[in-house]
């Protein structure tokens, strides 16, 4: 018992660390005036014009401007009522939506405590939160007056109900809100239509892995009936609110005719797949040495042992699925930029959270307090190097958006563009 107690003790001080953190760095005062501008604007109308009328202010707006479509699309509908929400509460300016990328990332250090919780016991919850206290992608991205907080939040929340609802038996209410969460993420950003088809695959995966070829073909049914439930539902909210089913095919429409002429996009997002990797090397390298074994690990396990090991297998499956469409996706024109990682950040770290424990664990009597040290030290280097460099490339190089090329300059290991 008194054990339990010390865990729990300091994981809620990790926890508390880790929330202090994200506040006490809210404090940007200069903002851009591209995207931020955009979200502020559409906040600015839905506080204004309610949640209708200022949808249909942002659209119209959005249609009339090809220049317009270059930047933040009002298919981010989520996004622009939560920023009305926000401005309506605290005025109309970009520190009201700072805010919500501040509570975004307040809100995944506790899921991430929760899940790692669930999955490895109070030791993986701690190890999680310690990871995630000084990731450089979040840390950064918590303090915008940006969509990709918001989203990236609301996609790990769904991925982990998603992953929960799927198994045999789950009640309705859980099935339902898995739905809602990922119809949410959808509505945030228009990318969360790559979880929807990374969440397909995994299930199919795990379905496949537990009880083989038939199964997986009526679990991908069932998932992605629900996925398209999701999606669906990510349109009809959008349609309804601006009175026309057809609205978003016409955004999505000036989304792909503006790409090819994005020299903002072609210039410093273009380039091979494996920019992730240099990205991930320069921004967390703890976690780019750690995630591979962790997934090969947890991937290898019979994921119908427990409802636990099932969601550990499904959260790892599910993180390759993405990676891999992430890749195929940058190639297809959307760039490869580092914020696109960051729905990725949190789960990948609870991976490795519940991992390393699991690697403790099965360690002799004899061994355990040195491998016990050794997750203790990997751990506490991965935070001080990404302590040191969200520092140095965000705070005193200023870094706004984390292209490979802003990100090297920033360590000085190119010159600066």
């Amino acid at each position: 018992m008194q054990g339990t107690v010390g865990w729990r003790a300091a994981v809620a001080a990790a926890v508390l660390v880790a929330v202090a953190l994200r506040l006490a760095l809210n404090d940007v005062t200069l903002f851009s005036p591209h995207d931020e501008a955009v979200y502020l604007a559409a906040a600015e109308a839905v506080a204004r014009e309610g949640p209708a009328g200022g949808l249909r202010e942002v659209l119209a707006g959005y249609l009339a401007r090809p220049i317009a479509w270059l930047y933040p699309p009002p298919i981010r509908w989520g996004q622009h009522l939560l920023g009305g929400l926000a401005c309506a509460v605290a005025g109309a300016r970009h520190e009201a939506l700072a805010g919500l990328s501040t509570l975004a990332g307040v809100a995944v250090v506790v899921g991430a405590a929760l899940l790692a919780r669930r999955l490895g016991g109070l030791p993986a919850a701690l190890a999680a939160v310690a990871l995630l206290l000084a990731s450089p992608l979040w840390l950064h991205l918590g303090r915008r007056a940006l969509a990709d907080a918001p989203y990236a939040a609301a996609a790990f929340a769904a991925a982990w109900a998603f992953l929960t609802a799927s198994s045999p038996g789950a009640r309705r209410g859980l099935v339902a809100l898995a739905v809602a969460l990922c119809a949410l993420q959808a509505a945030l950003k228009e990318g969360g239509a790559l979880l929807l088809a990374a969440l397909l695959v995994a299930c199919a995966a795990l379905a496949a892995r537990e009880a083989g070829p038939a199964a997986a073909a009526r679990a991908a049914l069932r998932a992605g009936a629900l996925l398209a439930l999701a999606g669906g539902l990510a349109w009809l909210g959008f349609s309804l609110l601006v009175g026309s089913p057809g609205a978003y095919l016409m955004v999505v429409a000036r989304i792909r005719e503006a790409g090819p002429h994005n020299d903002y996009l072609r210039a410093l997002q273009g380039g091979p797949p494996w920019r992730y990797l240099v990205d991930l090397a320069l921004l967390s390298p703890g976690l780019l040495l750690l995630a591979p074994p962790a997934l090969a690990a947890l991937l290898r396990r019979d994921p119908a042992r427990s409802p636990r090991a099932r969601l550990a297998w499904g959260l790892a499956a599910l993180a390759v699925a993405y990676a891999t469409l992430l890749v195929a996706a940058g190639a297809g024109g959307m760039g490869y930029n580092a914020r696109y990682l960051l729905p990725l950040d949190a789960p990948l770290r609870v991976l490795v959270g519940v991992w390393l424990v699991g690697w403790v664990g099965r360690a002799p009597a004899a061994g355990r307090a040195a491998r016990g040290a050794l997750a203790a030290g990997a751990v506490a280097v991965s935070v001080g190097v990404e302590a040191w460099v969200f520092r140095r490339v965000f705070l005193e190089r200023g870094v706004y958006d984390p292209v490979t090329s802003a990100l090297a300059a920033a360590l000085d290991l190119v010159p600066p563009f």
